[in-house]
Formats: structure tokens, sequence, C-alpha cells
């Protein structure tokens, strides 16, 4: 097998193996931990990340929607946005997160991942109170994980982490 043959079968297998799902998602490292909040709302949040398939319908490597919902839940707990994260559709607001856009690299010694996410807060059985698309990205290089797998894994939690910070902040400093 010639030089050129062998580069060319081992950079497909390469992607196979990192479109294959070996640089899966961890919902722990999407949540936001540190918090610089305005205000904290005293009323009850319901959280919806779409219907469907287990997964978003963008990306390479799709956000598996149960991981997204408890990054997103999780993150206003711990920033105590609202007074209390309801599961269902008890809460007395509903925040619904669509992922619009998800830009994976495929490899790279840099790896930027980008999210686009559109945020909806609504009064439950009421109007929108707010709406707002939400830009993230986040890059790492060889130096901060040399493994591509790990570089792409941690450059998705980034990405989906940074997209509900800014997504949390604009809901702290809401005046419901």
């Amino acid at each position: 097998m010639n030089k050129r043959l062998w580069l060319q079968y081992f950079s497909i297998i390469a992607m196979l193996v990192t479109l294959n799902g070996c640089a899966s998602f961890d919902k722990n490292e999407m949540v936001v931990m540190d918090y610089n909040l305005r205000h904290t709302h005293p009323y009850s949040l319901s959280v919806d990340v779409g219907v469907g398939d287990e997964k978003s319908d963008v990306g390479l490597m799709p956000i598996p929607r149960q991981d997204f919902q408890y990054a997103i839940r999780e993150s206003i707990r711990n920033g105590h946005i609202f007074e209390r994260v309801v599961t269902g559709k008890g809460g007395d607001y509903l925040l619904n997160v669509t992922v619009f856009s998800l830009e994976q690299p495929v490899m790279g010694f840099t790896m930027t991942v980008k999210l686009e996410a559109g945020w909806t807060l609504k009064k439950t059985g009421g109007d929108v109170v707010w709406q707002k698309l939400i830009k993230s990205k986040y890059t790492l290089g060889v130096s901060d994980a040399f493994v591509g797998q790990t570089r792409l894994r941690i450059a998705n939690d980034g990405a989906i982490r940074e997209n509900i910070k800014q997504g949390t902040l604009e809901l702290s400093s809401l005046n419901l």
C-alpha cells in the first residue's frame, strides 16, 4: 500500500471514529457554576428543550436533549435565578430553548464549536415575556487537550455552557 493511499485510509478511519460518538457530551460539564447575577425571581420555572428524537436536529454530533435540559435546569438552580425549577409543565413560567445551529469541526489542531439557540420565556398560559437568539462558541487547541476526540468533547460542552451562561444572565436581568 503506497503512502498516499495509507494516509487517505487513516483520515477516513479517524473521521468515522470522531463522528461515531467517541467525543460524546458530558452533561455535568455543560452546567454553569460561576455566576454574577443581577436578579432572582420569586417564581417557579419549567424548562423545555423540544420534542421529538432524543437528540437535537442539528450538528455532526447532535446534543442529547435530556443532557441539554439537565444542564439548563441545574444552571438555573445553581444561580438561584428562579425560586424553583420544576419538572414538567407546572411552573409559573415556561422556558423553551431550541438549538438552531451547531457547528462542530471534524478534525483539527484547533477546534471551535459554535452554537446558536433560541431562548423564549413565556408566562404559563400567557404571552411571550422575553425572546432572544443567543450565539456562543468555545475553542480549544492541542495544548488544552492532545487527543482530538477529547478536544471536541470539551469544546462541545464549553459552547453549550457558554450559551447557557449568556441565557441565564439575560434571564436574571429581566424584571418579571
